[in-house]
């Protein structure tokens, strides 16, 4: 039996040998199928719902808070004068497509065996999840508007997190004028301390927009950042079970949001910040976000509810081949353009890159 088993496939583990796909029942091999790719797309699921919320459009109107007051009259004959209600952008989404193709002659399907086909199901999952993983950090790390031509609606203008360009945001205990911002910070020297401390500098310009909420700021950084996070004065490990802490050590007794993503370091208490190790983060590159606010991005999504999340497109049969092919279709851009925010660190001119192989502009599929 394999050290992994993918999802669905749970009923059957002890069959999953060198028997024959045929001995073991090509119904009940079909059926663990299916349900593993439902499982899959669930887990999918969840790694994109701490950063997107899901649309069949193309494009539509953000509706952005705004900052009122009671205007002064006089207690017997005044009247107020009509407000106006939140300010909007426009944003708009790609439709990007990826596939994967399991493709065998006649014979070697019937000489498959269950080993095999495990083998088979997790390499094409893995491939499903390193694309979309790539799709959603490029989306985030992205800080440039392109245009996507789509074949029906022609030219769409996708954007990124707030780059101070022209659209104006409020903020919290600010001045009744909206203003431009900025969501993807630099800076020259490591991931700082106090003042300097990166993820304050993330949390802050965050937690400073209303549309966030008052939910929980996460920071997902990357391995090589790991040790100095654990280093910051003020940072507190999370608790190990297999350590028994003695009264003269801060114990953290918070309960961290369960991600789905990363592994939980610990929490920044300087910065108010839950923060988790992403192996798969490009080095010197932080994302934080807050949790319960109007999502940072938006992905696109087919109206054919049949042609969302990794499915099966088509069979073929061509003698002496068979091949299936499951697919991937869709697009993502910002939809909140303060809901997140990204931080470079140790960059030698303090100007914000996008990280090599992430400009979603370009990126294939």
């Amino acid at each position: 039996m394999p050290n992994v088993i993918p999802y669905g496939f749970e009923t059957i583990a002890h069959v999953i040998d060198d028997r024959l796909i045929t001995e073991v029942g090509i119904e009940e091999v079909a059926t663990a199928t299916r349900i593993s790719m439902e499982l899959h797309n669930r887990v999918m699921n969840n790694l994109l719902d701490i950063f997107v919320m899901e649309t069949t459009d193309y494009k539509r109107r953000f509706l952005t808070p705004h900052h009122a007051s009671l205007q002064p009259i006089d207690p017997e004959t005044g009247r107020a004068l009509p407000g106006r209600v939140g300010g909007h952008y426009d944003v708009g989404w790609p439709m990007k497509a990826g596939a994967y193709a399991l493709a065998r002659t006649f014979r070697a399907v019937q000489k498959m065996t269950m080993r095999e086909l495990v083998r088979r199901v997790l390499t094409m999952q893995e491939a499903d999840r390193r694309w979309v993983r790539t799709h959603l950090l490029a989306a985030l790390f992205t800080n440039v508007s392109w245009t996507f031509t789509d074949e029906e609606y022609g030219d769409v203008t996708v954007y990124p997190l707030a780059n101070n360009d022209t659209v104006t945001y409020f903020k919290k205990g600010d001045a009744d004028t909206p203003s431009t911002d900025n969501h993807f910070l630099s800076q020259a020297n490591n991931l700082g301390d106090g003042t300097d401390n990166m993820l304050k500098k993330l949390a802050d310009t965050l937690r400073e927009h209303p549309e966030n909420g008052d939910g929980e700021v996460v920071a997902f950084v990357p391995t090589n950042l790991e040790d100095e996070v654990m280093g910051l004065a003020l940072f507190n490990d999370k608790i190990d079970p297999n350590i028994r802490y003695g009264s003269a050590s801060d114990i953290l007794s918070g309960t961290a949001p369960a991600l789905g993503i990363g592994e939980l370091i610990g929490y920044d208490a300087y910065s108010r910040t839950w923060v988790y190790r992403w192996d798969v983060m490009p080095s010197n590159y932080i994302i934080a976000t807050v949790l319960g606010g109007e999502k940072p991005l938006a992905m696109r999504v087919h109206r054919n509810p049949s042609w969302r999340g990794f499915f099966e497109d088509y069979q073929r049969e061509d003698a002496p081949f068979t091949e299936v092919q499951y697919k991937r279709e869709m697009g993502l851009g910002a939809w909140n353009r303060v809901g997140a925010a990204i931080g470079q660190v140790s960059d030698a001119n303090a100007t914000y890159d996008i990280p090599s192989g992430y400009n979603y502009s370009t990126l294939p599929g």
